[in-house]
């Protein structure tokens, strides 16, 4: 499960360094109003998310409360597995997480006839460095990027369009259009920095234990994946 979410978010994280890049100007979101994520028109419940989840297969195993944040997120096992997710589906896995430090919320995907892929929704700036922790990143490397690209420490929305998959466990990413604070980043920053986009997207994947995909991609208006996913997932639960 967490190498699909990967995959899936891996752009919400992107945004935050490229709105670093752009010089997003922390609070002027709220200024303009804008402090809410663009409504794509998906709607689940929490049952729905539940149901999406369990089409994984991933058993969650509950940690304890105390456990150090970076073990608050533990993959073990390997299984092969092969499944879709629509729309709906897709928006389902993504929101209404259990797990502690997990900083996205109010999240939408909508995956387009012409094969691209809309996400929209807010990601909380107070426990994102606790998620990179937990990936395996180092802290004073994250505050070294957050201070470098003068990235704001506070919950703002995003809304990214784009085509992506994984092939043989090769990412490759496209960002057509991308948002931070509802405030569109320059094309010339997107495509300046796509290589660094797909360079990080990959080291993220490459860290999930047990996930591995031959094919994750879209087709017919569905994502389709293909490939291995870990048995487990140990969390720290909210």
């Amino acid at each position: 499960m967490k190498g699909f979410l990967t995959f899936l978010l891996v752009l919400v994280v992107v945004i935050i360094f490229i709105a670093g890049l752009a010089g997003f100007i922390p609070g002027l979101s709220t200024i303009m109003g804008t402090n809410k994520p663009k409504d794509l028109g998906i709607s689940i419940t929490k049952e729905d998310s539940a149901k999406a989840q369990e089409k994984s297969g991933v058993v969650l195993v509950e940690l304890p409360k105390d456990t150090p944040v970076e073990n608050s997120y533990q993959l073990s096992g390997q299984r092969a597995a092969s499944f879709s997710f629509d729309s709906k589906e897709a928006t389902g896995v993504i929101n209404n997480r259990p797990w502690k430090y997990y900083p996205f919320y109010d999240l939408q995907l909508r995956i387009n006839s012409d094969g691209t892929i809309e996400t929209s929704g807010m990601v909380d700036m107070s426990i994102l460095m606790n998620y990179a922790k937990s990936l395996g990143y180092a802290t004073d490397d994250v505050n070294s990027a957050l201070s470098q690209y003068h990235i704001p420490k506070m919950n703002m929305p995003f809304y990214v369009k784009g085509t992506g998959n994984i092939i043989d466990n090769k990412v490759t990413i496209n960002v057509q259009s991308l948002e931070a604070g509802r405030i569109p980043i320059p094309s010339g920053v997107l495509s300046s920095n796509m290589d660094r986009i797909n360079s990080f997207a990959q080291d993220i994947v490459d860290r999930q234990k047990g996930f591995s995909a031959k094919k994750l991609d879209v087709e017919d208006g569905k994502i389709v994946f293909d490939g291995t996913m870990p048995e487990k997932e140990s969390i720290v639960v909210k």
